[in-house]
């Protein structure tokens, strides 16, 4: 077949699926409202712009907390309250729970063996995230994660206090180094450790592939039908991809087993699950891809979690003070523990607010398992369902003065729990929904507390230029577009908080 004849044949398949598609939409029954789109296209351009979920908002507030849209052949819903995310995504999440068609992971890259990826009814999803959530119980959790946690921590503080300007990269190595030592037993020590230069590449790879709107190809599904020496920018990205895609994953888990069959293997999950006798294939296949997600799903999620606190510490000082107020009378002089949250109501409501601020993850892609009707709406099979959780943690009436950052908003739980206002963000949005839920969340809830209020107990965050102007929250302002959203590069001052704070951080290098 000649160049041209590739290229005309490509288009014939994109227009055929979007008229078939539109044609079976009209067929079944009254759609939600929604914008209308381009020919063919439909609504595809919209949802490639930098934050789609600021053009979402806008279309809620056109149309309601319930919008239907279309991107080529495919149908969208989207979801923009709490009602309509915890009605369908939660109460019918039989139905809501598989993934939306991932052409440029899935099909293309080949990350289909992730637990993120695949419909939900797909054995091997159930198998993974037992796995990972059996791996975060309760007995490992205070065993064996917590205390890896708090002795990264040490390092941590120890880190911020010799060179403090590189706090964006000791986060990082912080949270690589905990996951890393409790999934592989890996311990990481150097900056140009080889696992975490692949791992990390790997990592930026999966969140740009599935990223809604990063590649056109995933908006118009018929584009992987053009021929490759087209060589079109999506295609280069992908060749690049699948060349690490399976190295990721294969080495640490072949480092792991060799090391449970000479007996020299250090206490983690995968020697945990290889110590329990030969896996077959398909159980091998399954525990590497666990632990590639370990890190692709905690690993961005968490580092932009805590890049936030540092921001929002640097522009919020008077917060900052109270939670420091807080933590130094409960604790005194000395690090605190799990054992004082309980007491830390402040600090916990710090912690509410940055996961509510500004999202890590602003939109939720799921996609329906069979038709549906809503509120006399028709929801087609294959739906692409989005859950625009930034809009969620904006809706002005759920939290008042959404856009300020107010930890105060969680501290009256009777008057909240009486209005129906200011609900925890953790146990709502945050961590997804239904049967979907991020199955890290377990071990990511006490991390993220002991982190913060460690840092607070010693360390002063400051601006390095007080008096410029704090950025628009309501318009995303100095966050990035990326799936995994995090502050886009700043410049803080990290400094001990007191000379008795200084000789506590010392006193951990000895």
């Amino acid at each position: 077949m000649s160049n041209s004849s590739s290229i005309l044949l490509a288009l014939l398949v994109v227009v055929v699926a979007v008229v078939a598609s539109s044609l079976s939409r009209k067929r079944a029954g009254k759609l939600p409202p929604g914008p209308r789109g381009l020919p063919l296209l439909g609504n595809a351009l919209d949802m490639m712009k930098l934050r789609p979920w600021l053009v979402y908002n806008e279309w809620k507030q056109q149309y309601g907390d319930i919008v239907y849209f279309t991107a080529a052949d495919r149908g969208c819903l989207l979801l923009s309250s709490h009602k309509t995310t915890h009605e369908l995504m939660d109460k019918r999440g039989s139905n809501y729970a598989d993934r939306p068609r991932a052409v440029m992971s899935g099909e293309i890259v080949g990350y289909h063996p992730k637990v993120s990826v695949p419909n939900y009814n797909v054995p091997r999803v159930r198998q993974m995230r037992k796995i990972i959530i059996e791996g975060q119980n309760a007995k490992r959790l205070n065993d064996s994660i917590i205390p890896v946690v708090e002795e990264k921590l040490q390092g941590l503080l120890i880190s911020f206090l010799h060179k403090p300007d590189d706090f964006a990269h000791h986060i990082k190595k912080f949270i690589a180094g905990v996951i890393f030592e409790i999934t592989y037993g890996h311990v990481l020590e150097d900056d140009d450790d080889k696992l975490w230069e692949t791992y990390e590449q790997m990592s930026k790879d999966f969140s740009l592939s599935t990223s809604i709107g990063a590649f056109a190809v995933d908006s118009v599904p018929a584009l992987k039908y053009l021929p490759r020496w087209l060589n079109l920018g999506w295609m280069q990205e992908a060749d690049r991809m699948i060349a690490l895609r399976d190295v990721h994953a294969q080495v640490p888990y072949d480092a792991v087993k060799e090391q449970v069959a000479n007996g020299t293997a250090r206490p983690s999950l995968m020697a945990t699950l290889l110590e329990r006798g030969q896996p077959t294939l398909e159980q091998e296949d399954i525990f590497k891809w666990v632990g590639s997600d370990f890190y692709s799903g905690g690993s961005d999620t968490t580092t932009a979690f805590f890049l936030s606190f540092v921001y929002m510490m640097s522009l919020h000082p008077e917060a900052m003070r109270k939670a420091q107020k807080e933590i130094k009378q409960v604790v005194g002089n000395r690090l605190p523990t799990l054992a004082d949250k309980a007491q830390l109501m402040y600090v916990d409501a710090v912690v509410q607010e940055i996961f509510r601020l500004n999202p890590v993850v602003p939109i939720i892609p799921h996609a329906t398992a069979e038709d549906d009707e809503y509120e006399g709406y028709f929801i087609p099979k294959g739906t692409t369902v989005i859950a625009n959780v930034w809009a969620i943690a904006h809706d002005e009436s759920v939290y008042p003065d959404p856009h300020t950052f107010k930890p105060e908003r969680y501290l009256n739980q009777e008057e909240n729990a009486r209005t129906g206002t200011n609900p925890d963000p953790r146990k709502n949005m945050a961590f997804g929904y239904g049967r979907r839920i991020c199955p890290g969340q377990h071990m990511a809830e006490p991390v993220t507390f002991l982190t913060v209020m460690t840092i607070l107990s010693v360390f002063d965050i400051e601006a390095t230029n007080p008096n410029a102007p704090k950025p628009d929250f309501s318009k995303a302002e100095k966050y990035t577009t990326e799936l995994f959203s995090r502050p886009e590069p700043f410049t803080c001052r990290i400094v001990p908080s007191s000379k008795e704070s200084e000789a506590l951080i010392r006193a951990l290098e000895v």
